[in-house]
Order: C-alpha cells, then sequence, then structure tokens
C-alpha cells in the first residue's frame, strides 16, 4: 500500500510536491522548501520515506529491521558528510493524508541523473569514467575512515548534480560499520556484490567481518559496466 502524501509539510518548511519513485520499501519523492529562494540549490529536496507496507503486510521482525536500518542510514549520512556523499537535510516521523504515521529523510536534490542511465547504451569514454570514479574513491574513502562499508555500491547509486561535473554516492541504506562482529545478513545487488556477500550465493560468508574490499570489489564491476 503506498503512502499518501502529496502536500504534507515536513519539518514546519518541506511541502511535499510528487512521487519520483519508489524501491521495496521506501518511496522517494520530490519536496519544496518553502523558505529557500528558488536559487538556492536547496529549494527542492528528496523525501526518502520509509514504507513498510509496500510489498503487504510483513512479520514484526522485518519490520522491525528496516525501521533499524533506516535510523541508521541517518545516523551515518551525519557521519559521512563528504562533498561526493549525498547529505542529509532532516530526518522524521510524520503522518500522511490518511493518517499512516511513516520515517522519512530530507535528503539533497540531485536531478543530474545516476551513471547507468548516463552510461546507455554505448558505455562512457574512458576519460569520463575515470573522472567519476575519482569521486567515487573520495567519497568512499572518506566511508571507509570512519569505519562504514556501503555494501550496494553500483552505478544506480552513484547520482550526478544538474551539471552533471559532480557525482555524490547515495543509498546507505543497507551500510554496515566494519568493526561491528555480528551474524551477517547478505544483502546488496547481485550483479555487483562479492560472491560471498551475494543473497543469490547459498551458503554461509566466509567471516563474520566486511572489510572495505567488499566496496571496491563492486566499484571495479561498477567500472566494467561505465565503459561497456
Amino acid at each position: 500500500m503506498e503512502l499518501s502524501v502529496t502536500r504534507v509539510l515536513l519539518n514546519e518548511r518541506y511541502i511535499v510536491e510528487e512521487r519520483l519513485g519508489k524501491g521495496s520499501y521506501a518511496e522517494i519523492y520530490l519536496a519544496r522548501d518553502r523558505y529557500a529562494s528558488p536559487d538556492s540549490p536547496y529549494f527542492h529536496v528528496v523525501i526518502k520515506a520509509l514504507n513498510t507496507k509496500l510489498q503487504g503486510d510483513i512479520d514484526e521482525d522485518l519490520e522491525r529491521t528496516l525501521i533499524e536500518n533506516f535510523e541508521n542510514e541517518a545516523k551515518i549520512l551525519d557521519l559521512v558528510r563528504h562533498p561526493n556523499i549525498i547529505s542529509r537535510l532532516g530526518h522524521g516521523t510524520a503522518k500522511d493524508n490518511n493518517g499512516r504515521v511513516f520515517h522519512y529523510l530530507i535528503l539533497e536534490y540531485l536531478p543530474g541523473g545516476d551513471l547507468s542511465k548516463l552510461c546507455r547504451p554505448n558505455g562512457l569514454p574512458l576519460n569520463q569514467v575515470v573522472y567519476y570514479l575519482e569521486q567515487v574513491c573520495a567519497g568512499l574513502m572518506k566511508a571507509h575512515e570512519k569505519g562504514i562499508i556501503h555494501r550496494d555500491i553500483k552505478p544506480q547509486n552513484l547520482l550526478l548534480t544538474r551539471d552533471q561535473k559532480t557525482v555524490k554516492i547515495t543509498d546507505f541504506g543497507v551500510a554496515r560499520f566494519s568493526e561491528l562482529i555480528a551474524p551477517v545478513t547478505k544483502v546488496g545487488t547481485n550483479v555487483y556484490a562479492p560472491p560471498e556477500h551475494s543473497p543469490l550465493n547459498p551458503g554461509e560468508l566466509l567471516n563474520d567481518k566486511i572489510t572495505p574490499a567488499a566496496d571496491i570489489y563492486s566499484l571495479a564491476k561498477t567500472a566494467y559496466v561505465l565503459l561497456t
């Protein structure tokens, strides 16, 4: 069941205008800052709304995990503020037009599209790929310095500014702290995930500690896709 949030006011300043898309358990909306100048880069923002009912009813354990991951994403984005990582502008809990409670993140709006669309249908020139990947590496270095592993690096999660000169890493929804020792859930996108981390690969992980190598593997697969 989708949320109904058009014209809802969030954080006393952001007016939701339209839905841009949706994932498995989140809906993405465009909102306007009623206090910002139309010339401001933050006049429009993105609202990432958690919707645990988007795929129908789920059990309490999964719902709790989804909420924990969503809250974790907000904390991580505060730790890894960097020019090549999407900025979190706020977060909170609200009710939609039908009274349904939902959690949300307020993120900067990146209207330049993602690298998966930019590289179609014949790939990008080598110098352009290197230009973008240098920026992604800078953002990943910042995250790894903070002990954070993204776990879902792929062209679709690398968004561009309006002029398409700056690329930013997005979607830290399944990110994890590398020093955390606990059972590891296999996540990520199968094409880009390391074999031992892929949800489709049977068996247990080789170890219960994820390292930056997981992101580097995914980045290498991303580079191949961008070039071809």
